[in-house]
């Protein structure tokens, strides 16, 4: 159902309103198992860390779904770096759009993670921002 109101541009209709609004309130898992299978992690809001979080983010997430920066990346001209993961909330294709805005950065999609990649592969999450870093050293 969702899919197709995006698809039609119908997002303003009541049925896909009341998707997003769910989806916004619901403490779902923001990170996927080794097996690809989601499951709940140290910082999904709803244990650990991240637990005390919980409200300001669903203010946030509310108040920020038009706020766009976009249009101002290609001011930032130090080194940066996206990482994204494969199956992350933040999709691939809106990561890109941000790398392609800013006019000094490199993009890394990695593979079977979500939100939290540095949870679900830390080897290759830490790998690739400790190359980035030593690659862009003083």
């Amino acid at each position: 159902m969702m899919q197709r109101h995006e698809a039609e541009g119908s997002l303003d209709h009541p049925e896909y309103q009341a998707a997003i609004a769910i989806l916004s309130y619901s403490p779902r898992p923001s990170a996927r198992g080794i097996a690809g299978t989601v499951e709940a992690s140290p910082l999904d809001g709803t244990r650990g860390p991240m637990s005390r979080c919980r409200g300001p983010m669903i203010s946030l997430y509310g108040q920020s779904q038009d706020w766009n920066r976009i249009p101002r990346m290609p001011e930032i001209e130090i080194p940066c770096l996206v990482l994204v993961g494969e199956h992350d909330e933040l999709t691939p294709a809106c990561a890109m759009r941000m790398h392609q805005a800013l006019p000094n950065s490199e993009i890394a999609v990695l593979r079977n993670c979500s939100h939290l990649a540095m949870y679900e592969h830390p080897t290759a999450y830490f790998g690739r921002l400790t190359s980035f870093l030593d690659e862009h050293r003083g």
